[in-house]
């Protein structure tokens, strides 16, 4: 996985930034206490300057999952860190029990709360169940039940097959007609997905599954020692899929028929706003479709919605992943606040411009970090309804 540079510059600000606050309101700057700090920071200045020049020619998907977790020990430790500083900063010169204590039970909760959020939220699987209605939906097709699950990252679930037994047996008491998966299935390489396929093949679907690749499923996210090698490894993750029993819409479309009725389900592969990267042929999967057939899109990136859907197609429902709700952020009834909005012009939730919708998952898996803060993994439950 790649450590973005601007990422890396400021984790190191923000450790020197702390380290030298740290010191200069140090009572006693040679304590062990302030020395145990300083090594620490120390540590953890090498380990990232590591990762981010040499890591990402690693080709071990358990190298990835050391490092998230990695990430996590430093989120858990400069959290404490910097709540002390703050207080410090606050009460420079008090030295009461009370002060003491204070801080004491302030750094406890804010650490009990990232544990939880990582050893139990992270795997709290909701359900949310969504109901659109549209006039151009064919009659046999009234009351049609849709599961969308996305982003597994399945090298970060770290075998954790109850999770897994726990998601599937929760998709099909839905008994849906369609099940679909819009992407991201392993985090980089395909030797995350062995030992899977017996668990989500016994997902059940009237009509089918289908899915999309991700961003992740490309192997983008290190350096290969030859595009051979890379063309392995993504042709690998395409078999997985298909030993998941999910059907891989690249570009393409399928129609799902009833009786005499029929709907168009159309996937296509990962949108990048960078043409160079870009694997999504959208023109190519509509291909052949009646302008008249009611369509529901599978793509990777909401962000492709408004480049290439919204007011440019008649495509009536999109669904998409990869935003992950940032897995974090506050949910208040139907509203969700969260930082994936600063970076994401689609970041969550529903969407609509007139008769199109689009609707964006938070995922079932998580990645970069083993945790979920107030933003529970879904599976989303669709019906369809017909109006009159």
């Amino acid at each position: 996985m790649k450590l973005y540079s601007t990422v890396y510059l400021l984790i190191i600000s923000l450790i020197l930034v702390t380290e030298y606050f740290l010191y200069k309101h140090a009572k006693n700057r040679n304590s062990i206490q302030n020395l145990l700090s300083y090594t620490s920071a120390g540590i953890f200045l090498l380990l990232f300057t590591a990762i981010k020049f040499w890591y990402e020619k690693n080709d071990n998907y358990q190298l990835t999952v050391y490092v998230m977790w990695f990430n996590y020990s430093f989120i858990l430790l400069y959290t404490a860190k910097i709540l002390y500083l703050l207080w410090r900063l606050r009460f420079r010169n008090e030295s009461s029990q009370w002060y003491k204590l204070t801080i004491i039970v302030i750094i406890v909760l804010a650490e009990s709360f990232l544990l939880y959020a990582t050893f139990v939220s992270s795997y709290a699987l909701k359900t949310k169940q969504l109901t659109f209605t549209f006039s151009k939906l064919p009659p046999s097709f009234e009351a049609l039940k849709i599961v969308q699950i996305t982003d597994l990252h399945l090298g970060s679930l770290m075998h954790n097959y109850a999770y897994a037994k726990q998601m599937v047996a929760i998709i099909n008491q839905q008994h849906a007609d369609i099940v679909v998966f819009t992407g991201d299935f392993v985090n980089n390489f395909a030797a995350e997905a062995l030992g899977w396929d017996t668990l989500f093949v016994k997902i059940k679907a009237q009509h089918g599954k289908y899915a999309v690749l991700g961003n992740h499923d490309y192997g983008d996210y290190s350096s290969w020692e030859s595009e051979i090698a890379k063309k392995q490894n993504f042709e690998a993750i395409l078999q997985a899929y298909q030993h998941a029993g999910f059907e891989l819409l690249n570009n393409s479309h399928v129609y799902i028929r009833n009786g005499s009725d029929s709907i168009a389900l159309i996937g296509v592969e990962y949108y990048h706003k960078n043409a160079a990267k870009n694997h999504t042929q959208l023109a190519q999967a509509m291909r052949g479709i009646n302008a008249e057939s009611f369509k529901i899109l599978l793509t990777h990136n909401p962000m492709h919605w408004g480049k290439e859907v919204k007011e440019k197609t008649n495509i009536d429902l999109s669904l998409a992943g990869h935003t992950h709700t940032a897995q974090m952020g506050l949910e208040i009834g139907a509203h969700t606040l969260s930082p994936s909005a600063l970076i994401f012009q689609y970041s969550h939730g529903l969407y609509q411009a007139g008769n199109q919708y689009l609707y964006i998952s938070s995922g079932v898996g998580f990645v970069g970090l083993p945790l979920r803060l107030g933003i529970s993994p879904e599976i989303t439950v669709i019906s369809l309804r017909r109006k009159s």
